[in-house]
């Protein structure tokens, strides 16, 4: 019995199957390249596989031999019947799980990967997605010139829900839609600054025109706090100097981050200067 032979340059391994397994195979003879020209490398890699080979063999041997085997339910059927869920039903039973207590945008996002799927390469069952029918998804979502961020959101929601149904069913379908290559950052533009120029003008025209909307606007532009903080800031969390005139407050209760317990501060200019002196 032939093990191991040397053809052109590399080292193949070759083993027949054993008669009582032949019907497990399409081949009678295993036959593949060890990518190996080292005798020694060659050697060691056949060793394994035939120890592998071996032990799945024995096992395979023990199951004919069990008592009542023919009684049994046989996985592969089993799993099969499992199989035929379509892409849309295992979509909407992942909203129903996991979609509970979400906003609006994790169902939105669920129902436009669906959309997506359902209008390029339709709603089949999950056995029936190849790697070359999500390659070909991921080529639709370039064709229409969606940014690399949102194809990725697209895909990661696909990968979850197959992942989803795998667990949920106990499968161990492979998830073709994961690993795709793309450019991520093709049509994301990055966000430019304010030039200081315009903040300027933009403050100069808060004093002139001095409510409470220009007031609000003026202290963010001069401390880079955001919205909420701004708002939310009390009469006792500002405090005045000639020279350097700051605001802070302490962060809410439910907030946790690891800083909870310590204030933020923010300085100010002239213009916000006059906003808060004016409170």
């Amino acid at each position: 019995m032939k093990l191991i032979h040397f053809k052109s340059v590399e080292y193949f391994f070759s083993k027949r199957v054993p008669a009582d397994l032949r019907e497990l195979y399409k081949v009678g003879r295993l036959t593949y390249s060890l990518k190996a020209k080292c005798p020694k490398t060659a050697g060691k890699q056949v060793r394994d596989a035939l120890h592998k080979l071996e032990v799945y063999w024995n096992k395979v041997r023990l199951d004919k031999e069990l008592p009542c085997s023919q009684f049994l339910v046989s996985a592969t059927n089993n799993q099969s019947n499992d199989l035929s869920i379509k892409f849309t039903k295992v979509a909407h039973l992942y909203l129903e799980l996991i979609g509970k207590n979400k906003g609006v945008t994790f169902y939105n996002s669920v129902q436009r990967a669906t959309r997506y799927i359902i209008s390029s390469i339709g709603d089949k069952d999950l056995a029936s997605y190849t790697r070359a029918i999500a390659n070909f998804f991921r080529d639709y979502l370039l064709k229409r010139e969606l940014a690399g961020s949102s194809i990725t959101r697209i895909l990661a929601v696909v990968k979850a829900i197959f992942n989803f149904a795998n667990n949920e069913n106990g499968l161990s379908l492979k998830n073709h839609f994961s690993g795709l290559r793309f450019d991520r950052f093709a049509g994301v533009g990055s966000i430019e600054p304010i030039p200081i120029k315009t903040i300027r003008a933009i403050q100069k025209r808060c004093i002139e025109i001095y409510d409470e909307l220009r007031w609000l606007i003026a202290l963010i532009s001069d401390t880079g706090m955001r919205l909420a903080g701004s708002t939310g800031l009390l009469v006792e969390d500002i405090r005045l100097d000639p020279e350097v005139s700051f605001c802070f407050g302490a962060k809410p209760s439910m907030e946790t981050f690891k800083d909870n317990e310590q204030q933020k501060g923010d300085s100010f200019s002239r213009s916000s200067f006059l906003v808060s002196h004016e409170n």
